[in-house]
Protein backbone atom coordinates (compact mmCIF):
# COMPACT_ATOMS: atom_id res chain seq x y z
CA UNK A 1 0.00 0.00 0.00
CA UNK A 2 1.75 3.28 -0.70
CA UNK A 3 2.24 6.05 1.65
CA UNK A 4 -0.55 8.14 -0.25
CA UNK A 5 -3.41 5.40 -0.05
CA UNK A 6 -2.43 4.94 3.58
CA UNK A 7 -2.64 8.12 5.18
CA UNK A 8 -6.43 8.78 4.97
CA UNK A 9 -7.17 5.55 6.85
CA UNK A 10 -4.38 6.47 9.60
CA UNK A 11 -5.79 9.85 9.99
CA UNK A 12 -9.24 8.35 10.00
CA UNK A 13 -8.47 5.44 12.99
CA UNK A 14 -6.30 8.62 14.75
CA UNK A 15 -9.29 10.81 14.35
CA UNK A 16 -11.74 8.13 15.96
CA UNK A 17 -13.33 7.87 12.87
CA UNK A 18 -16.08 4.77 12.51
CA UNK A 19 -14.70 2.55 9.53
CA UNK A 20 -16.33 2.34 6.24
CA UNK A 21 -17.76 -0.72 7.10
CA UNK A 22 -19.57 0.70 10.31
CA UNK A 23 -22.61 1.76 8.93
CA UNK A 24 -23.08 -1.68 6.76
CA UNK A 25 -25.13 -3.13 10.02
CA UNK A 26 -24.57 -5.50 12.39
CA UNK A 27 -23.54 -9.03 10.65
CA UNK A 28 -25.17 -12.04 12.27
CA UNK A 29 -23.06 -14.92 13.32
CA UNK A 30 -23.68 -18.24 12.15
CA UNK A 31 -26.15 -19.52 14.72
CA UNK A 32 -27.88 -16.90 14.10
CA UNK A 33 -28.43 -17.46 10.66
CA UNK A 34 -29.08 -20.88 11.07
CA UNK A 35 -31.60 -19.67 13.69
CA UNK A 36 -33.60 -16.96 11.19
CA UNK A 37 -33.18 -20.07 8.47
CA UNK A 38 -35.10 -22.37 10.99
CA UNK A 39 -38.10 -19.65 12.02
CA UNK A 40 -38.45 -18.73 8.21
CA UNK A 41 -37.16 -15.04 8.50
CA UNK A 42 -34.48 -16.13 5.98
CA UNK A 43 -34.30 -18.42 3.01
CA UNK A 44 -31.89 -21.32 3.03
CA UNK A 45 -28.10 -20.43 1.47
CA UNK A 46 -28.24 -22.81 -0.92
CA UNK A 47 -31.75 -21.63 -2.41
CA UNK A 48 -30.02 -18.52 -2.66
CA UNK A 49 -27.11 -19.33 -4.22
CA UNK A 50 -29.14 -21.23 -6.88
CA UNK A 51 -31.49 -17.85 -7.69
CA UNK A 52 -28.21 -15.95 -8.08
CA UNK A 53 -26.38 -18.12 -10.15
CA UNK A 54 -29.44 -18.62 -12.68
CA UNK A 55 -29.37 -14.77 -12.28
CA UNK A 56 -25.88 -14.28 -12.73
CA UNK A 57 -23.98 -17.69 -14.08
CA UNK A 58 -20.50 -17.69 -12.80
CA UNK A 59 -18.62 -19.27 -9.56
CA UNK A 60 -19.80 -18.54 -6.30
CA UNK A 61 -17.18 -16.97 -4.21
CA UNK A 62 -18.84 -16.15 -0.64
CA UNK A 63 -21.94 -14.72 1.13
CA UNK A 64 -22.69 -12.90 4.33
CA UNK A 65 -25.90 -12.47 6.40
CA UNK A 66 -26.21 -9.10 6.73
CA UNK A 67 -28.88 -7.37 9.04
CA UNK A 68 -30.36 -4.03 7.42
CA UNK A 69 -33.04 -1.21 8.33
CA UNK A 70 -35.23 -4.45 10.34
CA UNK A 71 -34.57 -7.01 7.49
CA UNK A 72 -32.06 -9.87 6.84
CA UNK A 73 -30.36 -9.55 3.18
CA UNK A 74 -27.77 -11.33 1.47
CA UNK A 75 -24.42 -10.56 -0.28
CA UNK A 76 -24.04 -12.97 -2.76
CA UNK A 77 -19.91 -12.75 -4.20
CA UNK A 78 -20.06 -14.44 -8.07
CA UNK A 79 -17.27 -13.97 -10.87
CA UNK A 80 -19.40 -13.84 -13.36
CA UNK A 81 -18.59 -16.32 -16.38
CA UNK A 82 -17.93 -12.63 -18.21
CA UNK A 83 -14.40 -12.43 -15.64
CA UNK A 84 -16.10 -9.85 -13.69
CA UNK A 85 -16.63 -10.21 -9.42
CA UNK A 86 -20.31 -9.38 -8.99
CA UNK A 87 -21.72 -8.70 -5.35
CA UNK A 88 -25.76 -9.34 -5.39
CA UNK A 89 -28.34 -8.38 -2.88
CA UNK A 90 -31.10 -10.74 -2.09
CA UNK A 91 -33.69 -10.23 0.44
CA UNK A 92 -33.38 -13.60 2.75
CA UNK A 93 -36.68 -13.17 3.59
CA UNK A 94 -38.31 -13.63 0.11
CA UNK A 95 -34.95 -15.01 -2.16
CA UNK A 96 -35.85 -11.46 -4.28
CA UNK A 97 -32.73 -9.97 -5.69
CA UNK A 98 -32.84 -6.74 -4.61
CA UNK A 99 -29.87 -4.95 -5.67
CA UNK A 100 -26.77 -5.58 -8.12
CA UNK A 101 -26.66 -6.14 -11.92
CA UNK A 102 -24.62 -9.52 -13.54
CA UNK A 103 -22.30 -7.74 -16.24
Amino acid sequence: MTLLRALPIAIALLAGLPSPSAGAGPRPDHNEARDAVRSGRARPLSEIIANVQRYCPGRFLDAQLRERRGGLFYHVRILSNAGRRVTIVVDAGTGAIVAGRCN
